[in-house]
């Protein structure tokens, strides 16, 4: 779950997430285990989308959510508890029952503030995305000082050849410029750790 207050919005939003691991570049197999947890196109109240890193793809569905920020200017968030309680109140039934009746409400009221993190976006289009960023995201450091940032350039497209195209020209023009990191890092796992 995710609270998060972009600068100017005049809302709130709370992202519900569940995700999936594709392996091997096996999409269809991905989607027939978020069929079997629930997760089926018919569902209108959860977005699907595939994130594809350096070498790993994830098949994520979020149910996007408001709340909203009046007394709230700039960044700011609320208190932890006020945040929770949000949380917990906008609850999706899926992940409030997950497992057994009760189940998300209860982690999420035993669960802990992390972060906050804060991040510039940069939007602009890329070939065939018009929906294409560069985040800049500053987190602390591994050793739990200083600072380290992560730098992620993404991109939206409904059709898989060009998001295909997309990632090998992303992936070359970082690596001409001596900018990419052979790995995948995932920023939700990232602030969970470091927060």
């Amino acid at each position: 779950m995710r609270l998060r207050h972009k600068d100017g919005a005049s809302s709130f939003e709370e992202t519900y997430k569940k995700r999936f691991t594709v392996s091997g570049g096996d999409i269809d197999a991905a989607l027939t285990q978020a069929n079997q947890a629930g997760f089926d196109s018919g569902d209108t109240n959860y977005k699907a989308e595939v994130d594809w890193g350096y070498a790993k793809q994830t098949l994520s569905f979020s149910n996007d959510k408001t709340h909203s920020a009046s007394g709230y200017s700039g960044t700011s968030l609320p208190s932890s508890d006020t945040g929770r309680n949000w949380l917990a109140a906008d609850i999706p039934g899926r992940l409030a029952n997950w497992g057994s009746t009760g189940w998300g409400t209860g982690v999420l009221g035993s669960s802990r503030a992390h972060g906050p993190v804060t991040s510039d976006v940069y939007a602009g289009a890329w070939g065939p995305s018009d929906d294409a960023s560069i985040e800049v995201l500053p987190v602390v450091g591994a050793s739990g000082s200083g600072t380290e940032y992560v730098i992620e350039l993404s991109f939206k497209t409904d059709d898989f050849t060009d998001a295909a195209a997309l990632h090998k020209d992303a992936l070359s023009v970082a690596e001409q410029n001596g900018w990419l990191y052979k790995g995948d890092i995932l920023k939700t796992d990232l602030i969970l750790d470091r927060y």
